[in-house]
Order: structure tokens, then sequence, then C-alpha cells
């Protein structure tokens, strides 16, 4: 005998559900419903903003081999590692002029 399927739901027939009081969670996993969804370590460090990008796996043919046991973030999107390296370059020749104005100010002082 083969189940229907109907909407990616299984569907049986004859049982009613009429009775029972439906919720928004009641086709979550229970372990959803029970727990508080805990995320991983690299997720959260992602969120925060503290993750470091994986270059392989964007920019490599095969991806990551390493998957889930590679420490570098497969969240960010592809131009994440770019736009980190412009960030740091123009925050390096904020310091540079800032230490060269303190340099000059220094001198002018003496």
């Amino acid at each position: 005998r083969q189940i229907p399927i109907k909407r990616t739901f299984v569907h049986y027939e004859g049982i009613s559900d009429s009775s029972t009081l439906k919720r928004r969670s009641a086709s979550a996993p229970s372990i959803m419903v029970s727990q508080w969804f805990q995320r991983s370590e690299k997720a959260a460090a992602h969120q925060r903003g503290q993750c470091r990008p994986c270059a392989y796996f964007f920019y490599k043919e095969d991806g990551c081999r390493q998957a889930a046991a590679c420490k570098f973030c497969h969240i960010c999107p592809q131009g994440e590692i770019k736009r980190r390296k412009r960030k740091k370059r123009e925050l390096k020749k904020t310091y540079k002029a800032q230490a060269v104005g303190a340099m000059d100010v220094n001198v002018e002082n003496r």
C-alpha cells in the first residue's frame, strides 16, 4: 500500500485533527519545541562578526574539503574576504595618517 503525500506532508485518511487544538508549533520536531534551539559556535561567531571567512569554500573549484571540520566560516557571503581586506587597508591608512599628524604636532611643539 502506498501512502499518499499532499503538499510534502504525509496524508492519512480517516484521522481527524478537529478534536485537538492546533498550534503553530504542532509540526515542529519535538526537540525544537522542548529545548531552546542551539546554534553552533561558528554560527554565533559569525553573527557577532568575529568569524574568519573560508577562502576555499567560495574560490576553489571543489569547495572546502574540510567541510564541518573547517575552522573558518562558511556562512559569510562570497565577497566578505575582499571587503574585510579593503576595510583593514583603509584602517591602516587612517592610523598612519593619524600617526604622521601626531608626529607633526610633536615637532611643532619643540
